[in-house]
């Protein structure tokens, strides 16, 4: 809840992952409500089933804010006809939920996760080398570098959105575990003015003039 209505402060949205473990008493109540209901089959005979409710009580606290509640579940049908769950979530969100809003609502909360599984993808497996376990333990200096670590892949990230440089520099050099091997590199052995400088020279080091210092 503190994190909703922090949210909310902003004037922004959310959808939020809400189990039944930890929100016992809105899925208790929700037990007793008629809730809305859409489901169709596709073309390999999977059925999609989306069910939901607007304004429940969110917790069982004096303050407790209403949501608005939504699930999808993907069942499988086999020959006999029989149902076999594939995939099963339910969301909490500010937003209103109609019969012609609830699929994008629900795609919109499944796309949270590949988001977050893509993140963790690239930290574990393209140069940041971040395990689950990495910055555990009773001492503090590999926190520090994971803190680093993460420091330097928001602005990474930030460059792809904004540095025309940078985004020169993806397309030239192709993976990220590429541009870091690369650049890494270059300032072993040359100093650069500047990270432009540096994403420049990667581009273009044919145009490079060097000043070697023999002391």
């Amino acid at each position: 809840q503190p994190m909703i209505e922090c949210i909310l402060d902003k004037g922004l949205h959310y959808i939020f992952v809400a189990k039944p473990q930890r929100h016992t008493i809105m899925f208790d109540i929700l037990k007793t409500l008629p809730l809305n209901k859409k489901e169709f089959i596709d073309k390999d005979d999977h059925c999609h089933s989306y069910e939901w409710y607007n304004n429940v009580q969110l917790n069982g606290n004096k303050d407790s804010i209403n949501v608005n509640y939504l699930k999808y579940t993907k069942y499988e049908i086999d020959e006999n006809n029989n149902e076999k769950v594939v995939f099963s979530t339910s969301w909490v969100t500010d937003l209103k939920i109609t019969d012609e809003k609830i699929e994008i609502l629900v795609a919109t909360g499944r796309r949270r996760w590949g988001i977050e599984n893509e993140c963790f993808n690239t930290l574990k497996n393209q140069g940041y080398h971040i395990e689950h376990n990495y910055g555990h333990g009773k001492k503090n200096l590999c926190f520090n570098f994971f803190i680093l670590t993460l420091i330097a892949f928001l602005f990474q990230q930030m460059l792809e959105l904004t540095s025309q440089l940078y985004k020169e520099c993806r397309k030239e050099h192709g993976s990220k575990m590429h541009i870091w091997e690369s650049l890494r590199s270059y300032f072993k052995v040359i100093i650069f003015k500047s990270f432009d400088d540096l994403l420049y020279f990667s581009i273009h080091s044919d145009e490079a003039k060097l000043i070697f210092n023999s002391s």
